[in-house]
């Protein structure tokens, strides 16, 4: 029998320096990240992405816990308080 999407393993992962995630590997290489402290509550909730001009970061829509993925490099417009 094939293992189900629900049954594929979930691991913790280092989404970024210091922050851990679980992420789930599908069957055509995607990829989902859950909240951690969801998860280890028994929960799975899918984390969602959102993008500023200064961060990504993933979200829980759950308990709200926000994860770090990666800060992005500023351009001067970025840094003018005019731009």
């Amino acid at each position: 029998m094939e293992p189900t999407e629900s049954q594929d393993a979930c691991e913790l992962f280092e989404l970024s320096r210091d922050v851990f995630v679980y992420r789930q590997v599908l069957r055509d290489d995607t990829e989902r990240y859950f909240c951690r402290n969801c998860f280890d509550a028994g929960t799975k909730s899918v984390l969602e992405r959102q993008e500023s001009v200064a961060i990504v970061k993933r979200v829980c829509p759950q308990c709200q816990a926000e994860f770090l993925e990666k800060k992005k490099p500023l351009s001067a417009r970025a840094m003018s308080p005019w731009g």
